[in-house]
């Protein structure tokens, strides 16, 4: 039972994994559109806000600029959720922190570079060292973050237990 239990605690990882895949298959045109939506509803969502009176033309404006963080943004964050997703399983390899987690970290690397490898293949995108760095970065924030509270979390129970004994 425990077999298959770390066999499909490394499901969500190869998900996750596709899913960046599907992401970074698609043309520049789409992905540069699905950025331009995102970026326009976050800046309409501001613009609900009643101290702003901006107009359609400043809209589209503002969203412009928000484009390029939005898609660094965007990088970042599923790797750092990407190396979040390795640890719980490779908890199953070793049970040293340290290892496991330098083993997520590595692992989301590889992969940083390996998708910005495919999308040299894929109609006008490019391959992009920035991105691999920005993906590492964002990887090792999201170990930073996990092993953050899982200190935290572990600390706390072992308190609540020394107490019960």
């Amino acid at each position: 039972m425990k077999k298959i239990v770390c066999i499909l605690s490394f499901v969500p990882a190869v998900m996750w994994m596709v899913l960046i895949f599907s992401f970074s298959a698609a043309p520049a045109v789409e992905s540069s559109e699905t950025s331009d939506g995102i970026s326009y509803k976050i800046v309409k969502v501001m613009a609900g806000l009643p101290f702003l009176d901006w107009e359609e033309e400043e809209l589209e404006e503002k969203a412009e600029t928000l484009h390029v963080p939005i898609r660094k943004a965007a990088h970042f964050s599923e790797y750092a959720l990407l190396a979040v997703l390795w640890v719980v399983p490779l908890g199953c390899m070793t049970k040293a922190n340290k290892k496991r987690m330098a083993a997520a970290l590595l692992l989301s690397i590889m992969y940083a570079a390996s998708d910005e490898i495919h999308q040299l293949f894929v109609p006008g995108r490019d391959g992009n060292v920035k991105d691999v760095l920005i993906d590492s970065t964002g990887a090792g924030f999201g170990i930073l973050v996990w092993r953050f509270l899982f200190h935290n979390f572990s600390c706390r129970l072992r308190a609540k237990n020394s107490m019960r004994t």
